[in-house]
């Protein structure tokens, strides 16, 4: 079980940046703040702080961390233990913005 991340969840690239991702559904909240879906998106300031060369700016895709029970209208809801490609390295979760739900 891990965690679902929600609206203030905080990824972390490979290069240190910190990205937030932005929600697109109010369908499913956790304490008041949306849940997180695999479709969301980094919001425009990338991962802000990325030392790399040419900064991350977006996800490309999951590797892993994605609910296998849990999701909003077919999309699965992303949790703490999320890890993938941007699109210049790697991501992982540094904080998944609450404590109150686990999944699958």
């Amino acid at each position: 079980m891990a965690a679902v991340l929600v609206d203030g969840a905080v990824l972390l690239c490979t290069h240190g940046g910190k990205g937030a991702v932005v929600p697109s559904q109010t369908v499913l909240k956790v304490g008041g703040k949306p849940a997180l879906l695999k479709s969301d998106k980094v919001g425009p300031d990338g991962f802000a702080g990325c030392t790399n060369q040419k900064p991350c700016q977006s996800i490309q895709q999951y590797a892993a961390g994605l609910s296998t029970v849990l999701s909003v209208h077919g999309t699965p809801v992303v949790l703490s233990s999320a890890k993938g490609a941007t699109d210049q390295d790697t991501f992982r979760v540094l904080s998944a913005g609450q404590t109150a739900l686990d999944s699958k």
